[in-house]
């Protein structure tokens, strides 16, 4: 194949997953929690121009190599309800659900009943998990103390 038609074809085809993410990234603006990806590109092959060197090489092409999610803190916004969370700093909120344990940066939270008790859900019935990968049971009669400036709330 002409180095010429492999150069072209490469870069088509790493510039088409690069518009993908792009058109993934606005799809998903909304989307509470949601962190942008980036893709990063390399030489997809090298010639040698000069046996007699190594420092001679010449790229061909192009690929897509590394899918890259950017996890800087976003803003923060006030809710007034009572079990929404946000994260600070790095982390995920594990979630049990019907394909397994998945994990999510969106803290908007309910209690769930069942027969077993009240638990902490998401807005899908999903059950949150604590840092041992069990349900978050909320016994609703005790009373949570909140300190604020000093001050108990």
């Amino acid at each position: 194949m002409n180095i010429s038609f492999y150069n072209a074809s490469t870069a088509l085809a790493a510039y088409q997953r690069h518009v993908e993410s792009i058109s993934h990234n606005i799809a998903n603006v909304n989307t509470v929690g949601y962190k942008s990806q980036n893709l990063r590109f390399e030489d997809a092959l090298y010639t040698q121009l000069n046996a007699q060197s190594t420092q001679a090489l010449r790229g061909h092409g192009v690929v897509a190599t590394t899918l890259v999610h950017d996890f800087t803190q976003g803003p923060l916004q006030t809710t007034h309800q009572a079990l929404d969370f946000a994260i600070m700093g790095p982390g995920f909120f594990a979630k049990e659900t019907s394909e397994g344990i998945v994990y999510s940066r969106s803290g908007s939270f309910n209690l769930g009943q069942t027969d077993q008790g009240t638990y902490l859900v998401d807005a899908y019935g999903n059950f949150i998990l604590d840092t041992q990968f069990q349900r978050i049971s909320i016994s609703l009669t005790i009373k949570i103390k909140i300190l604020l400036n000093s001050k108990i709330v």
